[in-house]
């Protein structure tokens, strides 16, 4: 299955991006990156990508992912990674991808994860 997104709004100020799927190169990568994006530009500051259901992420969903961290940081926001699991996680892991954008294994501890964390370094 090709990656699915939804949109959430929780709490008054964090965007959850919801991903579900596989997240490769293609026609919907583009699709899903430019959904975030518009996000970001609408004035999300405080991005969670929420990766429980996503099941594959090759470079190219890896290279979006930094993308959209590295434009919510341009405007002064953050972004956190939600429920990332098995090859997703390796994948993240492998790459040092958390040591730049810090992960939180459920949507309990969103809401503390971006008050207790400092923005991490520019990517």
């Amino acid at each position: 299955m090709i990656a699915d997104l939804a949109i959430y709004h929780l709490d008054p100020d964090i965007t959850l991006a919801e991903l579900s799927g596989r997240l490769t190169l293609g026609n919907r990568l583009t699709e899903v990156e430019h959904a975030i994006k518009d996000c970001i530009e609408k004035g999300a500051r405080k991005l969670a990508l929420d990766l429980t259901s996503l099941t594959f992420m090759d470079s190219a969903g890896l290279g979006m992912v930094m993308l959209c961290a590295g434009k919510v940081r341009e405007l002064g926001g953050r972004m956190t990674i939600v429920g990332a699991q098995g090859h997703v996680k390796k994948v993240l892991e492998l790459t040092q991808i958390h040591q730049v954008i810090p992960m939180v294994p459920d949507r309990a501890g969103l809401s503390a994860a971006f008050e207790a964390a400092p923005s991490p370094p520019s990517v």
